[in-house]
């Protein structure tokens, strides 16, 4: 193992292969993976060297897995692969293909009909076939819409304090807080109250002085300034497709605040309104003060009816907000919302956080997840997640730190008010020093932890190999009194355990889990001086704050390693349970 540790800057070629070791702090340079001794030493007398560097060196039939250097069989590559439509999946270059019949075409792993397109005309543009859909493939200036190509009469426009829509066949220019358009000129966004003098008794508004008739003006919360009202927000979060009545308090805007994924399209219908009413439509950046451009602005209210169709742009938090010019009275006002398109996608309140344990990143060398595939997958189905990295191999002082410059600029980009973070391993500790220790409790909605060493390992001689004290000892009298619980931040703990090799009685109470052989050494370990462990972390020592319940899966099993594909027969499918875990969120509103 020191031997690796000292040749990881000299051969990151081995780097997957020395991770997983590491993962195990075991300590033992040969395991029992088959008949034979298979080892990752060339120094180690005792063991025979087995794995393979290239395709040259496995049997016909077989080629040299690139993570493991282990002979894999190439017919694994189109396993649980069904080509459709009388395709069969075939390997090449290591990589799996599918051999489609004649009017057949490939698309990604599925063979389609290559006359999708026929018949379809989409305009300024042509049809492609993507993931095995057809869909216009559109020119400068257009853009797809339900099979054609539709013009863009945004494109090429630039709003100055503001942003482009288009309303009614043309393009005008939709203003920020503060900004109006010019009766004759909708591709300009001006301050409309900077040239008007308003008697002291009144505020402009759009442009027009209107009398103070109410407690507002008394605490000079508006003076001459467009857009200065308080907002009340109603947080219901799920609009429904049945009208619902709410308040529209004296002196404040209304704002409707709910949750929508990428890519959904909705139509909105809006009733009771006051007379002269419009309707603006913001994202995150709205709530968290960053910005105040909005992606939609509807029309006049007519009789009090406003309705529109809007697709968003960005998963999480929006806003619809109704602007009436005389807020110095008491109304109420109903709306409704149907989903239209994509409704099956989902999205929780606010941005997924996925942070990574001890020897982990985002990803290694482009090929392989440290949270296999769950990234790709929640993003499919419309949830907002992001994977930063860190050190991996540093003190978690170290990795906070890294870990808070990359959330500045998730929560820049986003404009999300909070984040929720789940994190696996050390990341734990990491986000929790996060959260308490950087002063980050404010922007934090959750904390989710999974196979985290709350308690401290302890197991002997794990110094050697972590310039991190995971020590019972450290954790119990150092780390955890330092790094409390913050009250406005819901702390949540999965713990998790595995069996032995020969834990049959173990094994069939877990729903057949079985240890990883890599973690195998550690774990017996482990299990002799703690008892339920997951190959690296003791089971009681994961238990912080709210303990949700226990897993049945080793230390890899919980993240999809080593490049799990979540079968039937998996005590743990961890695609399933991170999907899960967006819905629990989802329910709790985060």
């Amino acid at each position: 193992m020191l031997i690796y540790l000292k040749s990881l800057k000299k051969n990151n070629i081995y780097l997957l292969n020395i991770l997983y070791l590491i993962f195990s702090i075991s300590f033992s340079s040969c395991s029992i993976a088959t008949e034979k001794p298979k080892c990752y030493d060339h120094n180690d007398p005792k063991c025979v060297f087995t794995t393979c560097e290239t395709n040259k060196g496995c049997s016909e039939g077989e080629y040299c897995d690139p993570e493991s250097k282990e002979c894999m069989p190439s017919t694994d590559f189109c396993k649980d692969i069904t080509c459709d439509n009388g395709g069969f999946c075939t390997v090449t270059d290591n990589k799996p293909y599918c051999e489609c019949k004649k009017g057949f075409i490939r698309s990604g792993l599925r063979c389609v009909s290559e006359n999708l397109c026929a018949g379809i005309a989409c305009g300024k543009g042509s049809c492609v076939i993507k993931d095995g859909e057809t869909t216009c493939n559109c020119d400068d200036g257009y853009y797809t819409d339900s099979l054609s190509c539709k013009k863009d009469f945004c494109y090429g426009i630039n709003c100055i304090n503001g942003s482009c829509a288009v309303k009614e066949g043309s393009s005008e220019c939709i203003c920020d807080w503060g900004y109006g358009n010019l009766e004759n000129d909708k591709l300009k966004c001006v301050n409309l109250c900077k040239n008007v003098n308003c008697a002291e008794n009144e505020n402009c508004v759009l442009g027009e002085c209107i009398e103070n008739t109410s407690f507002c003006s008394k605490n000079n919360i508006c003076v001459n300034e467009h857009h200065c009202w308080d907002t009340f927000y109603n947080e219901d979060l799920t609009l429904t497709n049945e009208f619902k009545t709410y308040d529209m308090p004296s002196c404040k805007q209304v704002g409707q605040i709910f949750v929508i994924p990428k890519n959904q399209k909705w139509h909105i219908e809006l009733r009771d309104l006051p007379s002269n009413s419009k309707v603006f439509i913001y994202d995150s950046h709205f709530l968290s003060k960053t910005s105040f451009t909005p992606l939609f602005l509807s029309n006049m209210s007519n009789n009090g009816k406003i309705d529109f169709n809007f697709r968003s742009n960005q998963s999480g938090e929006h806003l619809i907000l109704i602007e009436r010019n005389n807020v110095f009275t008491t109304n109420s006002y109903k709306i409704k919302a149907s989903c239209i398109e994509n409704c099956k996608l989902n999205s929780t309140r606010y941005p997924v956080i996925l942070v990574h344990g001890y020897a982990g990143t985002d990803n290694y060398f482009g090929i392989a997840d440290y949270f296999w595939r769950v990234k790709d997958t929640l993003t499919e189905k419309g949830y907002l997640v992001f994977t930063p990295h860190t050190n991996p191999i540093d003190v978690s002082e170290d990795r906070a730190n890294q870990l808070a410059t990359q959330i500045d600029k998730i929560l820049e980009q986003t404009g999300a008010r909070k984040i929720n973070l789940i994190a696996h391993s050390q990341g734990g500790l990491d986000s929790r020093i996060l959260i308490s220790g950087l002063g980050y409790a404010d922007v934090v909605a959750s904390l989710t932890t999974i196979g985290t060493p709350h308690h401290g390992i302890g197991i002997p001689g794990e110094n050697l190999v972590s310039v991190q004290d995971f020590s019972p000892e450290y954790a119990e009298n150092i780390f955890n009194p330092k790094y409390p619980n913050k009250n406005t931040v819901k702390y949540w703990s999965y713990s998790s355990r595995t069996c032995g090799i020969l834990q049959f009685t173990c094994q069939d109470e877990s729903e057949g889990e079985r240890v990883n052989i890599l973690l195998a050494t550690s774990h017996v370990i482990l299990t002799n001086k703690y008892g339920d462990n997951d190959g690296v972390v003791p089971t009681y020592s994961m238990i912080w704050g709210e303990h949700i319940r226990m897993l049945f899966a080793d230390h890899f099993d919980e993240i999809g390693q080593i490049f799990d594909n979540d079968t039937e027969n998996d005590a743990f499918r961890h695609l399933e349970f991170y999907e899960n875990e967006m819905i629990r969120l989802k329910a709790y509103e985060f």
